[in-house]
């Protein structure tokens, strides 16, 4: 069964099969916008109008919207922060580190019969070196991340603090559990507080982790990258 509706625009007398009321189809006859809130019986008698099939119609379809930057930028802004704030304190605490590592190196050479091994001193070296690029490029992943630019590095800074969470935890379960066995009573309990401190920060660092790739995995945030 079908209902007929007049075109507001070409008054043309058009037959809508059931089911339709409620959408927007587009007048075959004059390409207007019809809206068939309920079926609408003409007001006037009808022009010598050809009666237009139910196959004729096309129904509009309204694109959906999509997000803007601005509102991208909202969703990545709090993983960003974190990792902008996680990459400055591993740079600074790094640089305080190599700082007092090439100091105490100094002081040991300055001390008379004592001498430095200089594949240690090379290791230590590396693995601060390491520290500083690594804590670097969490804050130039993040800056990214607030611009909405290099998706390629605001995804790997994402991914390298889920695996650094899982290396921190790692470290810190094994050295907690050895020291917390040999060493005396008073170092076992301040190790112990040590490892409980790091596992918090291992779990900050997943969660920072897993949420920026989660949000940076939306399609739609994805094409606001520039």
């Amino acid at each position: 069964m079908s209902n007929t509706v007049v075109c507001a625009v070409c008054d043309a007398r058009l037959k809508v099969p059931e089911g339709y009321q409620g959408k927007s189809l587009r007048c075959p006859k004059c390409a207007a916008s019809v809206s068939l809130l309920a079926p609408v019986p003409s007001p006037r008698p009808a022009k010598a109008v050809e009666v237009i099939e139910e196959e004729d119609f096309e129904e509009e379809v309204r694109p959906k919207k999509k997000m803007g930057r601005e509102r991208a930028r909202t969703w990545v802004m709090g993983p960003a922060i974190c990792v902008i704030t996680i990459g400055g304190l591993g740079s600074a605490f790094a640089v305080l580190g190599l700082l007092f590592y090439i100091i105490n190196v100094l002081r040991i050479m300055g001390e008379p019969g004592l001498r430095i091994d200089f594949g240690g001193f090379l290791i230590g070296l590396i693995v601060l070196a390491v520290a500083i690029g690594f804590s670097a490029f969490l804050t130039f992943a993040g800056t990214q991340m607030v611009r909405l630019q290099n998706y390629a590095a605001s995804m790997a800074g994402c991914i390298l603090l889920i695996l650094s969470s899982f290396c921190t935890f790692a470290s810190t379960v094994v050295g907690t559990s050895s020291l917390m066995a040999h060493a005396p009573r008073g170092m076992g309990i301040a190790a112990g507080l040590h490892g409980m401190v790091a596992i918090v920060i291992s779990g900050v660092l997943l969660v920072v982790g897993v949420a920026g790739v989660i949000i940076l995995a939306r399609e739609d945030v994805r094409r606001c990258y520039s």
